[in-house]
């Protein structure tokens, strides 16, 4: 189950206030993994930063379950650093290969 939601003060600069570009989610039971839950805050910045960090919220439990899951199902540690480094690096490549990231 993956809840994504914003929840923000709002920013300005001068007198001009500035859309809120992060976003938020929360995964219970992550990985069919009872009492476990993920959490992410993705800051957005720049023209598109609101589309990539939504993007991201959207992608980035995808790419962790096929590149992490078992590693973390199985509590291996050694493999979950690995897991979570190639999941990081995948992620960014996904983002700039759909042309979300500049």
């Amino acid at each position: 189950e993956v809840e994504v939601f914003e929840y923000s003060m709002a920013g300005s600069k001068g007198m001009q206030a500035k859309d809120n570009q992060d976003t938020t989610l929360v995964l219970r039971d992550f990985l069919g993994v009872e009492g476990l839950t993920g959490v992410g805050v993705f800051d957005g910045h720049g023209e598109n930063g609101g589309i990539v960090s939504q993007y991201v919220a959207e992608q980035l439990p995808l790419i962790l379950e096929r590149c992490a899951g078992n590693a973390i199902r199985a509590g291996d540690v050694e493999r979950i650093v690995k897991s979570l480094q190639k999941t990081f690096v995948e992620t960014d490549d996904k983002v700039k290969a759909d042309g979300h990231g500049e």
